[in-house]
């Protein structure tokens, strides 16, 4: 038998899972009508990745709040107390009937969810170790230098885009931005010595996006 403790716990897991999959799925239709509604297309970048980021922040928070909000009670009054503050007008509850129906179908399937979604966050980190150590052998000692020029546009537009950049002295070309929230632009010696003013340009606009968007962060919610 599970304890009441387990059962509260276990009652509250799964309401979260799924009210926030409700409250998702809603907040990406939003998301996907401000991507395509003009007025929000001529918003700043970084008022759009605001707007992208409550999408995404809202329904977790919620779904945790209404959780909380019933299972707390339980926990404070205790059994006796709960039953007789809780009459027969006020069973329809957030913790009981909203799921006792689909029980024990929803507990399985909530242990599988949980265990999937550790599966995806365990190998989101394995590859990300990888590629960092892609990155890694890829640096060498006798590396060619950058052209002054070449650097001081990688800092210019870092500044302007308020995101911190590293050099890699490396003569394979590559770029990306390292990090979640203080996220920094890293990128090779090989790729400004082997592109344009203009394609660098390019490029940096494109990385620092993803800064401004904070995209690595979203793809770290959607895991």
């Amino acid at each position: 038998m599970i304890s009441r403790g387990w059962s509260l716990v276990l009652a509250g897991v799964e309401n979260f899972i799924l009210i926030n999959a409700v409250l998702s799925v809603v907040g990406f239709i939003i998301a996907v009508i401000f991507r395509s509604n003009k007025l929000v297309a001529s918003l700043h970048p970084r008022t759009r990745a605001r707007l992208y980021a409550t999408t995404l922040t809202i329904p977790p928070v919620v779904s945790a709040w209404l959780v909380c909000a019933s299972l707390l009670p339980a926990v404070w009054l205790g059994e006796g107390q709960w039953k007789q503050e809780h009459g027969y007008l006020h069973t329809i509850h957030l913790l009981n009937a909203f799921t006792i129906s689909l029980d024990p179908a929803l507990g399985y399937a909530t242990l599988c969810f949980v265990t999937l979604a550790a599966v995806i966050v365990a190998y989101a980190a394995v590859s990300a170790y990888f590629r960092i150590g892609r990155v890694i052998r890829r640096l060498e000692v006798g590396a060619q230098p950058a052209e002054q020029e070449q650097v001081k546009l990688v800092a210019e537009t870092c500044w302007k885009h308020r995101i911190a950049v590293g050099l890699v002295v490396s003569n394979d070309p590559f770029s990306f931005v390292w990090g979640y929230l203080d996220s920094k632009l890293v990128v090779s010696t090989g790729l400004l010595n082997q592109l344009s003013k203009d394609e660098l340009t390019a490029v940096l606009e494109h990385e620092t996006a993803h800064h401004t968007r904070r995209d690595n962060l979203a793809k770290l919610a959607w895991l």
